[in-house]
C-alpha cells in the first residue's frame, strides 16, 4: 500500500476525529473567500462610499481570517498528533521510519486541507450574494445585490491557504520527530493526581478573583476611576485591561482548583450519587487546561466586546443622524438664485411631496460659562455659540412632530442644546449661567436638549443657545443674521436624484465644496481668526448623511460580526476537540465505573455535566468581563439602543450552545460506545 492510499484510508477512517476541523476550515475559507470576492467586485466598489474604503477594509478582514485560520489549524494538528502518539510508535514499531511516518502525516493534513479548500470556495460562491446583500443592508445602500463570480478571488484564495496547508503540513511532519520511542507509549500517563493546594493557591486565588472584581468595579464607575488615577484616562483604561486579565488566569489556574478543592470537603454532596466521579474528574480538567480556559474566557470577552461595541456604535450613529439631522432637506437662503432653485426642485418633484417646511433664523455670539467635565476645575471657559428665538425653536419641533417645544420662564432664561452631553462625562449645567461676552448679558441655563432643531451642521458648532424672542432681536451677533429652509418630504429614504440635484446646484452656484465661509465682524483678534477659518453647511440632506455614515460604520458592523464568527467557531472547535481528546483518555476510567454498577444513564448524566462545566465556564467568565466593557461603552456613547448588541451576543451565545451539544453527545458516545464494544 502506497503512502498516499495510506493516509487517504487513515482520513477516511478517522474523519469523525477530523470533520469539526474540516468543518472550522472550510468555514474560515467561506468568509475569507467571500471578503476577497467582495473586494473584487468593482461594481459593488463602484456603488460604494468613497469614505468606506471598502476594499482595504475587506483585505485587511481577510488577513485576520488568516491569522485565526493558521493558529487554529496549528493548534488542531498538535491535538491530532498527540492523540495518535500511539500510533506513530506503532508505525516505528512496525518498521517505518520517521522520514516515512512524516511523509504520511503531511499527505493527510494535505488531503483534509484540499477538500476543505474546495468546499469553502464552493459554499462561498453559492453563499456572495446573501453575504453581500448583509453588508448593503448594514451599510443601508440602495446598491441591488447581484451574483459575482472572481477569478482572481477564487486564484488567491487557492493560493493563500495551500500555502497554508503546506505550512501546517510541514509542521505536522516535524512533530514526529520530536518524541522518542518511549515517550510514544506514555501519552496519556499525566495528570491523574488530584492537585494538592497550599498557601500561594489560596493566596493567588483570592488575588486573582480581587482583581477582577476591582477591574470590574473601575469599569462600572469609569469617571471615578479616571479620577483614583489623578484624572488619567489611559491610565485607568490600563489597569482595568490588565486587572481583569492577569485575574482571569489566576481566577482559573488558582481559584477554581481551590473552590472544588473545598466543594470535595462537603461530605453530604461529595459522595451523593455520581458527584464524587464527576467532581475528581472536573478538577483534573479544570487543573490541566486552566490557562487554555482563561485564555478562551479573556477571548471570547475580546470578542464579544468587539461585536457589542460595534454594534452600540452603529446603534449611536443611527441615533447621531437622527438627533443631528432632524429635517429631510435643508438649505441655506442667503444665495436668492441658489434658493429659488432648489425649493422648485423640491415643489417640482413628484416622487417626494412636501410634508413640512419651516424657516429658522441664527445669530452667532460668543460667550462664557462654566466648565462641567467632571473631574474637572470648574473653569470659565470661552466658546461660539449660535442662538435661535423660541418661536423659532418651537415652530421647527411642531412641524416635525418630534422633540419637546420649550417654554423659557423669562427673558433671562436659555435652553442650552448641545448634541454631545453626556451626563456620564458632564455634570449637569442646569442652573449655570451664560454671560456674552460682546453685550455682557448674562442668561441663566434652564434646561438641556441633545437634539439640532433642524441640523446641527447649519451652525459653527454643536452648540445652540434658544433664547426668548424679546431676547433674540437684542443680541447682535458677530456675523449677519442667517436662515435655513427645513424640508421635510416623502419618500426620504430614496431621495438619491433630488440630492444629487440638489448638491449640483449648490456647487454651481454657492461653493464647490458645498460649504460657506464664517466672518467675523468685530475686531480681529486670534479668536476670531479661528472662527473665521471655520464653516457651515450651505445645504443638508438626511439621505446623504445616512448614505456616508452607515457606508463606514455598517462596514465596521459586518466585519465585526463575521470576524467574531470565525473566531466563535474556532474557539469553539478548540473546546471541543479538547474534551474528544480527553473522552478518549478516560474510556478505561468509565469501563472500571461500568464494572462496579454504575448504569449508561448516570455516565452520561455525568458526561453531560462535566463537559457543561468547561463549556460554560469560560463563556460565563468572558460574558461578565463583556457586560462590564459594554456597559462602558454605551455610557462613552451616550446610551443608545442595545437591542442589536443583545441580538449579536446572544448569537455568539447560541454558537458555543450548539457546539456543547454536539461535544456532549459525541464524548457521551466515545465512553459510552466503547463500554459496548468491550
Amino acid at each position: 500500500m502506497t503512502l498516499f492510499k495510506l493516509a487517504y484510508k487513515n482520513v477516511k477512517s478517522q474523519f469523525s476525529d477530523y470533520v469539526i476541523y474540516f468543518f472550522s476550515i472550510s468555514f474560515s475559507i467561506m468568509i475569507y473567500f467571500s471578503f476577497v470576492s467582495m473586494a473584487n467586485d468593482e461594481a459593488l466598489l463602484a456603488a460604494a462610499s468613497k469614505s468606506a474604503k471598502l476594499d482595504v477594509a475587506l483585505q485587511f478582514s481577510g488577513v485576520m481570517i488568516l491569522v485565526f485560520a493558521v493558529l487554529f489549524m496549528i493548534y488542531a494538528n498538535n491535538f491530532f498528533i498527540k492523540k495518535r502518539k500511539k500510533e506513530i510508535g506503532l508505525y516505528n514499531l512496525l518498521g517505518m521510519k520517521k522520514l516515512q511516518i512524516s511523509k504520511l502525516f503531511f499527505m493527510e493534513n494535505m488531503v483534509v486541507g484540499v477538500v476543505a479548500l474546495a468546499s469553502g470556495i464552493v459554499l462561498g460562491v453559492i453563499l456572495s450574494k446573501l453575504f453581500m446583500l448583509i453588508l448593503l443592508r448594514m451599510m443601508q445602500s440602495d446598491v441591488t445585490a447581484s451574483f459575482s463570480f472572481s477569478m482572481n478571488a477564487v486564484f488567491q484564495t487557492i493560493i493563500i491557504f495551500v500555502l497554508i496547508f503546506l505550512f501546517t503540513s510541514i509542521q505536522n511532519a516535524s512533530l514526529v520527530y520530536r518524541y522518542r520511542l518511549i515517550d510514544l507509549f506514555k501519552a496519556n500517563s499525566d495528570g491523574n493526581k488530584l492537585p494538592k493546594i497550599g498557601f500561594f493557591s489560596y493566596f493567588f486565588g483570592i488575588l486573582g478573583l480581587g482583581m477582577m472584581l476591582f477591574g470590574y468595579y473601575l469599569a462600572n464607575d469609569f469617571m471615578h476611576g479616571v479620577e483614583l488615577f489623578h484624572n488619567d484616562f489611559f491610565m485607568a483604561a490600563i489597569v482595568i485591561f490588565l486587572s481583569t486579565i492577569i485575574g482571569t488566569y489566576l481566577f482559573f489556574n488558582a481559584f477554581l482548583v481551590v473552590f472544588i478543592k473545598m466543594k470535595m470537603k462537603n461530605k453530604k454532596t461529595y459522595y451523593r450519587g455520581m458527584n464524587l466521579i464527576t467532581t475528581s474528574n472536573l478538577l483534573f480538567r479544570i487543573k490541566k487546561n486552566a490557562s487554555t480556559l482563561a485564555t478562551i474566557a479573556i477571548l471570547s470577552a475580546t470578542t464579544l466586546s468587539a461585536v457589542g461595541g460595534a454594534s452600540i456604535v452603529y446603534s449611536y450613529v443611527s441615533d447621531q443622524v437622527d438627533r443631528t439631522t432632524t429635517y429631510d432637506i435643508v438649505y441655506d437662503e442667503s444665495n436668492p438664485a441658489a434658493a429659488s432653485e432648489i425649493a422648485a426642485l423640491i415643489a417640482q418633484n413628484p416622487d417626494h411631496k412636501i410634508t413640512a417646511e419651516t424657516e429658522i433664523s441664527y445669530k452667532t455670539v460668543e460667550a462664557t460659562t462654566k466648565n462641567t467635565v467632571k473631574q474637572g476645575n470648574g473653569e470659565e471657559v470661552d466658546d461660539y455659540y449660535s442662538v435661535i428665538s423660541e418661536s423659532d425653536y418651537n415652530q421647527s419641533i411642531e412641524k416635525n412632530k418630534g422633540g419637546k417645544k420649550v417654554q423659557l420662564e423669562n427673558n433671562q432664561q436659555t435652553l442650552l442644546i448641545s448634541m454631545m452631553y453626556s451626563d456620564e462625562f458632564f455634570d449637569s449645567p442646569k442652573g449655570n449661567s451664560i454671560t456674552l461676552k460682546d453685550s455682557n448679558e448674562t442668561f441663566d441655563i434652564q434646561d438641556i436638549a441633545t437634539e439640532a432643531p433642524v441640523s446641527s451642521v447649519t451652525t459653527y458648532n454643536m452648540n445652540l443657545l434658544v433664547v426668548s424672542d424679546v431676547a433674540y432681536q437684542k443680541i447682535k451677533g458677530i456675523e449677519p443674521e442667517y436662515h435655513y429652509r427645513a424640508v421635510n418630504v416623502t419618500n426620504a429614504k430614496d431621495m438619491k436624484a433630488l440630492a444629487n440635484a440638489i448638491r449640483k446646484v449648490v456647487t454651481e452656484k454657492v461653493s464647490e465644496n458645498q460649504r460657506i465661509p464664517l466672518q467675523d465682524n468685530r475686531t480681529q483678534t486670534t479668536e476670531a481668526s479661528a472662527f473665521n477659518d471655520a464653516t457651515r453647511a450651505a445645504y443638508i440632506t438626511k439621505y446623504e448623511v445616512s448614505q456616508e455614515v452607515f457606508a463606514v460604520f455598517g462596514l465596521i458592523m459586518y466585519v465585526a460580526a463575521f470576524l467574531g464568527l470565525v473566531f466563535m467557531v474556532a474557539t469553539g472547535s478548540i473546546i471541543m476537540l479538547k474534551q474528544l481528546s480527553e473522552a478518549q483518555e478516560e474510556i478505561g476510567r468509565y469501563r472500571i465505573l461500568k464494572k462496579i454498577g454504575v448504569n449508561r444513564k448516570e455516565i452520561k448524566k455525568t458526561v453531560y455535566k462535566q463537559t457543561g462545566f468547561v463549556f460554560a465556564l469560560p463563556i460565563i467568565v468572558g460574558i461578565t468581563h463583556a457586560i462590564f466593557a459594554l456597559r462602558l461603552a454605551s455610557s462613552i456613547f451616550m446610551n443608545p439602543s442595545i437591542l442589536l448588541t443583545f441580538l449579536a451576543c446572544g448569537m455568539f451565545i447560541f454558537i458555543y450552545a450548539v457546539f456543547f451539544l454536539f461535544t456532549a453527545r459525541a464524548y457521551n458516545k466515545i465512553v459510552n460506545g466503547s463500554m459496548v464494544q468491550s
